[in-house]
């Protein structure tokens, strides 16, 4: 039987231990990464919006139990999807309600805050620095190409 080798290589991967639930991975100076993360930033008032609309908003329904019923079901959906589009923005194998530890994401924190809103603050300073050194070593590379075309032409 074949043996199996392993080949391992610098994926530009970072681990961040989040809150102590686990561990968020993903490579900041990747720019699907970036696209996606501020995509979902500017998606962020929309979705509060919706928040407030469908759960945090009393309902006219005589049955409160009914409705405190569908309202809690409808948040439970709501973070769902939030938790989904950040598992997308991240990449496969980042849970973002084992990350979290099972919080809503639209709770409110004790700073008053949201969730996820002290969540996406928190990252952005790696997205941001990621995305900076992919764009001084694209241009750094690009010198180094010229520099070599340059060479090849004069040699």
């Amino acid at each position: 039987m074949a043996e199996t080798k392993t080949l391992q290589f610098d994926d530009g991967l970072l681990r961040l231990d989040i809150n102590g639930n686990g561990i968020l991975t993903f490579n900041p100076s990747d720019f699907n990464v970036y696209q996606r993360f501020f995509g979902l930033l500017k998606e962020l008032p929309e979705l509060e919006k919706r928040y407030a609309a469908e759960v945090e908003q009393p309902g006219s329904e005589d049955d409160s139990f009914a409705l405190a019923g569908r309202e809690l079901d409808r948040a439970r959906e709501l973070d769902r999807e939030i938790k989904d589009k950040l598992g997308a923005a991240f990449g496969p194998g980042n849970d973002f309600d084992a990350l979290l530890g099972g919080v809503n994401l639209m709770a409110v924190g004790n700073n008053g805050q949201r969730v996820i809103t002290n969540l996406l603050n928190a990252l952005a300073p790696y997205i941001e620095e990621g995305a900076k050194r992919h764009q001084q070593e694209a241009a750094e590379a690009a010198l180094r190409s010229r520099a070599q075309r340059r060479a090849v032409q004069q040699g």
